[in-house]
């Protein structure tokens, strides 16, 4: 694997930093075409989303750590440090939601409305950030002795490409919203909560081909678990504001 991507000079660009920097970014160029067509405030728009990023990055570092809470009490300082790696999704995830939702509910902003518009370029956003995951050689697959595999660094044995999976299943979910955006919306909510759903359903089947995560419960990771309650929480939401449309409450 390739942590370093590339330096210049004595500044090195590391490959997790770099993917997940350029993820924001593809989000943010889409997100200001999206306010344009939709008619709405980019700038009002950016700053929910700048807190949204903020509150994903604190809620996806403080998930991963207690994840990994024996490792990482054994150096606390490498808490903070960013460039090797450590984020997960689903953390990030939630205290996007939270920061986002705080933000728009201060600016008095449409929040179901953003949610629909930003989660296509999240999936895509996320597809990107998965192949700094692959760079890197964190969020690694279990050892394959048949079919397609890498060797990590170091390492003498093949393992699933997880990353990769992971970023080609994120690119179809990101396609099958965009449609979703393009089209005639049944709700506000609807395209985020299809989001939630879909990345739910995908990640749990995902996470039996990792091997960076311990059984926790029942055989299941902790990101199964949590997988499991998105997606029954996202169909609840769903079903609740499809309702509300019917009544005409939204």
């Amino acid at each position: 694997m390739y942590p370093i991507l590339f330096k210049i000079g004595s500044f090195s660009f590391y490959s997790y930093g770099f993917f997940s920097a350029l993820a924001i970014v593809v989000c943010v160029l889409f997100l200001k075409k999206e306010c344009v067509k939709n008619a709405l405030d980019f700038e009002k728009i950016f700053s929910c989303f700048f807190w949204a990023v903020l509150g994903g990055i604190i809620g996806g570092r403080l998930l991963f750590v207690i994840i990994n809470f024996e490792e990482y009490i054994k150096e606390p300082l490498r808490i903070l440090s960013y460039r090797e790696g450590g984020m997960a999704f689903q953390g990030a995830l939630i205290g996007g939601i939270l920061a986002g939702y705080l933000a728009c509910w201060i600016k008095k902003e449409p929040f179901l409305k953003i949610c629909d518009i930003v989660a296509p370029y999240l999936a895509l956003g996320h597809a990107i950030g998965r192949i700094g995951c692959f760079m890197n050689g964190c969020c690694y697959g279990k050892i394959v002795k048949n079919g397609i595999g890498v060797i990590l660094q170091g390492e003498a044995y093949p393992r699933v490409p997880i990353q990769l999976y992971y970023s080609i299943g994120l690119v179809i979910i990101f396609f099958i919203l965009k449609k979703l955006l393009d089209s005639p919306k049944k709700f506000n909510g609807f395209i985020f909560l299809m989001y939630i759903i879909f990345y739910s359903f995908f990640r749990f089947f995902m996470e039996f081909f990792r091997a960076d995560n311990s059984l926790v419960f029942f055989g299941m990771t902790l990101a199964q678990v949590i997988s499991i309650g998105t997606f029954f929480i996202g169909l609840i939401l769903f079903v609740f504001l499809s309702r509300k449309k019917v009544y005409g409450r939204v």
